[in-house]
């Protein structure tokens, strides 16, 4: 089963978002994910690391949860369906 994280995203470069992790590694979301291109500055991404290297990760999102939406992301209405691995 796949481990789901929650974290922050914020402004990257060249107009993409990140985020990092608690030990300051940066996260990148994938620009062939269908939710890419609606995250925000400050949304709440839910998803899991797909690729790991030794300065960044990239992250597959599962659901965009805004801050001012609390748990249910209803705000953008984003949410896909994830097959579980394993």
């Amino acid at each position: 089963m796949t481990e789901l994280i929650r974290v922050l995203t914020k402004k990257g470069r060249n107009g993409t978002f990140i985020s990092r992790t608690s030990d300051g590694k940066v996260i990148l979301f994938s620009d062939t994910d269908p939710l890419t291109p609606f995250i925000r500055e400050g949304d709440i991404i839910e998803g899991s690391i797909v690729h790991k290297a030794e300065k960044y990760s990239i992250m597959r999102i599962h659901r965009i949860l805004t801050p001012n939406s609390g748990e249910s992301g209803e705000e953008r209405k984003l949410e896909v369906k994830v097959q579980e691995e394993g």
